[in-house]
């Protein structure tokens, strides 16, 4: 299950990949390049607006000498929602390596593979007399019952 250091690590990859003038993000905190400006500003509102909130915060400096700094900041809301998304792209991908894992073992025992190669075809013979009680009438039952006493 996905936590909320998966959301983390996601979100600071999106950032590094579409805010250009940055240094690597620590603990939810960048800085800046002295080339920050506005394509990187542009960049931040478009991901912001893409979380539909205000995620990334920037400190644009006043000289364009000096770098400036990002946070990062992830609301509860948005850490279900990843986490969710993030769960749901595991189980995916698990159950694609899973079939790959059994096409394999399929063609290893000589089998052709089908969904359900592994499970046995034979009758199950409990299941049957189950089935047969279960469908008898009830006085026939209670005969039977009488006889073995």
């Amino acid at each position: 299950m996905a936590c909320k250091l998966d959301v983390d690590i996601v979100i600071k990859q999106v950032v590094e990949r579409n805010v250009k003038n940055i240094y690597t993000i620590k603990d939810n905190f960048a800085d800046t390049t002295v080339n920050f400006g506005k394509e990187d500003i542009q960049a931040i509102g478009n991901l912001n607006k893409q979380w539909g909130e205000k995620v990334i915060t920037y400190n644009s400096p006043e000289y364009n000498d000096v770098p400036g700094n990002i946070t990062i900041s992830i609301s509860e809301k948005l850490y279900d929602k990843y986490i969710k998304a993030i769960d749901a792209k595991r189980a995916e991908e698990n159950t694609i390596q899973a079939k790959k894992d059994l096409e394999q073992d399929a063609q290893r025992a000589g089998v052709d593979y089908t969904d359900d190669y592994l499970f046995d075809e034979k009758p199950n013979e409990t299941q049957d007399l189950f089935d047969k009680i279960m469908n008898t009438p009830s006085r026939v039952i209670d005969e039977k019952i009488k006889n073995c006493l």
